[in-house]
């Protein structure tokens, strides 16, 4: 592959090695290698920038949507690949292969994933060498050490996980078992098995017993952007929905009845379930829209004809929007250029966590704050499309007058 004269694109925010963000200003590093060759190009890190090296032209768009050539770039820290390269020499594809985020998680879990590890370093650190120094200095010292940590111990997880990349077909007419792979304190599907495996394992559950003429339905997966966090046949479990953040539900269903599944594997964890009978179910990626919670009577829109979508796009995340619930005093938009990003309502003591992680997504957002005054309720939420350039977005609110908002009317509120 000649990468003379040839675009790329960062298509994800996240370095491929410790699962991190990328911060404007730090030295990032690109993989452009093909199957023969290595052609590294390191460069400071700019979101929605372009930069170029030689005959090369790199586009960091940090969105698939936004990924307009291909191919898309592998790209790490500059300490983490040089760190990786030093202890393990050449980076590991089955590594990086399976780290890669199916989308871009949430601000909120880096620094979830940061404390958690950094209560791991802080505790090892009280033995050793550094059991003498103040606490104080060991908590600068494990703050140094959050990227390795993560590097070290995924690399170990893949390198040691009984599996490799593979699809497998579980028959629901049959017993069903999943073992399972905790990594960074969140426990992973691993693998499914219709058969128990040999020797007493911990981490193997039994998770579907077949009954004499019983159709299997629908099938709810909870997933978060590394892969399947549980699997549960016919209906949620009731001990099941109170799960950690960041975990999306998605159902497999078909009326005539499900018999087979394919669970797609990376080599450390199931990346994706899919129903059997799709034909193209080997990408491992997400079929169903998906919630925050198990859903089942969802319907997803198309509003260009304002009907039921009989095939919505893969790979939808779907939010609730809590109209006309008690104690909202107003609705929030959060704008980029032509798309409506987050649509929120607002209390009086909201947690800030929402707004933060919507400017990460996307920088430059616009934010336009709706009040409701008390008495007044929403009927629907609409987007209208004239011939100008932005769009406009009203909510009818009765007892009041219609709200038309033009996003470049107005200014930045937070």
């Amino acid at each position: 592959m000649d990468v003379h004269g040839q675009p790329f694109c960062v298509s994800s925010a996240l370095c491929r090695l410790c699962q991190f963000w990328f911060r404007d200003g730090e030295s990032v590093t690109a993989d452009l290698r093909d199957t023969k060759a290595r052609n590294l190009v390191s460069f400071p890190f700019a979101q929605n920038g372009t930069h170029v090296d030689g005959h090369v032209t790199i586009h960091i768009a940090c969105t698939k949507r936004g990924c307009w050539c291909q191919p898309g770039i592998l790209c790490f820290h500059t300490s983490c690949y040089a760190f990786y390269s030093a202890k393990f020499g050449q980076t590991s594809h089955l590594l990086v292969d399976s780290m890669y985020s199916d989308y871009t998680p949430a601000f909120s879990l880096q620094r979830k994933r940061t404390a958690y590890i950094l209560s791991l370093l802080e505790r090892r650190t009280t033995s050793g060498a550094l059991a003498t120094f103040p606490p104080e200095l060991r908590r600068l010292v494990a703050r140094d050490l959050v990227r390795e940590y993560a590097v070290v111990n995924l690399h170990h997880l893949v390198h040691t996980a009984p599996t490799v990349p593979n699809t497998v077909t579980i028959d629901l007419e049959q017993e069903v078992y999943a073992s399972y792979v905790r990594i960074e304190g969140s426990t992973y599907v691993q693998s499914l098995h219709n058969e128990a495996p040999q020797g007493a394992r911990l981490d193997c559950k039994h998770i579907h017993s077949p009954h004499p003429g019983q159709i299997v339905r629908n099938i709810f997966l909870e997933y978060d952007h590394l892969g399947i966090r549980g699997v549960h046949v016919c209906a949620p479990r009731s001990d099941s929905q109170q799960t950690a953040d960041n975990v999306w539900w998605v159902e497999l269903r078909r009326q005539q009845g499900l018999r087979h599944i394919l669970a797609v594997s990376d080599g450390l964890k199931v990346r994706g379930i899919m129903d059997g009978m799709e034909q193209d179910a080997t990408d491992g990626s997400i079929r169903g829209p998906a919630w925050p919670e198990p859903a089942t009577e969802c319907k997803v829109i198309d509003l260009e004809g304002l009907k039921i979508s009989t095939f919505p796009p893969r790979g939808l995340r779907m939010s609730h929007v809590e109209f006309n619930a008690p104690h909202v005093e107003g609705y929030f938009i959060a704008i980029f250029r032509r798309q409506v990003i987050k649509l929120q309502a607002h209390r009086q003591r909201e947690s800030r966590h929402f707004y933060h992680d919507a400017d990460i997504i996307c920088r430059d957002l616009t934010w336009i704050y709706m009040p409701v005054d008390p008495g007044d309720s929403s009927l629907t939420a609409a987007e209208q499309r004239f011939w100008e350039r932005y769009p406009v977005l009203g909510i009818p609110i009765p007892e009041s007058m219609r709200l038309e908002l033009h996003p470049q009317k107005y200014t930045l509120t937070k």
